[in-house]
């Protein structure tokens, strides 16, 4: 992850640590057990201790962390923060109390450790956050206005060259300009923003139509993938249920290529929705060239490759009241109103299955990739 986007993440962490007051409320919630032990029969002292408890949970439940999307949410995941953080701690304190339920003693032990483990795996993050600050390492964030599409392209150490980079690049290349083509009217082009290692993380600058197309391409190719993952747990279903060959072998006749031929048609249709070019000859190329491009995508899905979306909403203009919007609040309204519009496709678009579990069983049933030049309908 490129330096300064981590260092926004665990800014983010850090800040909601301290002005949630996590450490104080988990100090007070062992001395509510610890009180409820030594007053079992007491009601006020243990209502004392529901409306600690009530106080964390609504705390937890409204942190930010909660809706963690791109780096910060890599960042809680990857450096195992997620159970110290939001619903995760919450999570955990519960689990907690209910093996403990009988014993208020005993809880307050457990809790005390669970504050213990917090304080010293945040601590660290907040002396992170503090020596980056000394360092004067930037912060970065999407400015609003702003769109963007993340690539992380999975590679073990030293298994990959630089030619194999090249041929990613120009995979990518072709994918995001049938993209691009068909959504676009202005056909913008689609930039490096950052580069960054882990995987190897490609940051694209676009623009709004291009990440909307994305999004709708993603969103249909996840279907694709999922119905094929799905049908093939039918297939094992009716293997493990000893059906007759027969049947087993139409199963298979009938599903044999459709993934291929699912592509072909959501290509087909995504251009016939969205593509605003008069040349009808173009056209019916941009149906191949996309098709060829939903095929790679899936391919890249299939085998690791993480795509994901973000986009910054731009302020709304403060508009006095009685007084009618400028011309430029206007537009900024509008906006306003279709980055809404492509944030509900994006979130739509996320793949619900894990396809790395699936890698082989999805390789097998996809198109082999098409060959370079079947691919060059290059735009004129």
């Amino acid at each position: 992850m490129e330096l300064s986007r981590f260092h926004s993440a665990i800014e983010q962490i850090a800040a909601d640590y301290k002005e949630n007051l996590i450490e104080n409320n988990l100090v007070t919630l062992v001395a509510k057990l610890a009180s409820l032990a030594a007053n079992p029969g007491d009601i006020s002292v243990g209502q004392a201790f529901k409306d600690q408890l009530n106080s964390i949970r609504s705390t937890l439940n409204q942190s930010a962390l909660n809706l963690a999307e791109g780096e910060l949410f890599e960042t809680i995941n990857d450096y195992g923060l997620a159970k110290y953080v939001g619903n995760g701690l919450f999570d955990l304190i519960k689990a907690v109390l209910d093996e403990n339920q009988l014993t208020p003693s005993l809880a307050a032990t457990e809790i005390e450790k669970v504050r213990f483990e917090t304080a010293k795996k945040l601590g660290v993050v907040t002396a992170i956050d503090a020596a980056f600050s000394e360092m004067e390492v930037e912060y970065w964030s999407l400015e609003p206005g702003q769109t963007e599409m993340l690539i992380n392209l999975p590679m073990d150490e030293e298994s990959k060259t630089l030619e194999d980079l090249a041929k990613e690049a120009k995979d990518w290349h072709q994918i995001c300009r049938a993209i691009a083509e068909t959504f676009d009217p202005e056909q913008n082009r689609v930039t490096i923003r950052t580069v960054a290692s882990g995987s190897i993380l490609l940051y694209l600058a676009a623009v709004s139509s291009f990440i909307y197309g994305t999004a709708k391409c993603l969103k249909g190719v996840n279907q694709i993938l999922a119905e094929v993952i799905k049908m093939k747990a039918l297939y094992k279903q009716l293997v493990d249920s000893k059906h007759p060959d027969s049947i087993l072998k139409e199963f298979e006749n009938f599903h044999e290529g459709k993934a291929k031929l699912d592509l072909e048609k959501l290509a087909s249709t995504l251009v016939d929705e969205h593509y605003k070019g008069e040349d009808q000859g173009r056209k019916h190329e941009l149906k191949t060239s996309l098709s060829i491009s939903l095929q790679r995508l899936s391919h890249k899905l299939a085998t690791g490759t993480k795509v994901s979306l973000r986009l910054a909403a731009p302020k709304k203009p403060k508009i006095q009241e009685g007084e009618e919007a400028t011309p430029e609040q206007k537009a900024t309204l509008e906006k306003i109103e279709q980055f809404e519009q492509v944030q509900i496709e994006v979130d739509s678009s996320k793949a619900a299955l894990d396809y790395r579990a699936h890698a082989s069983e999805l390789m097998a049933a996809l198109p082999a990739p098409a060959p370079e030049a079947s691919d060059d309908s290059e735009q004129k």
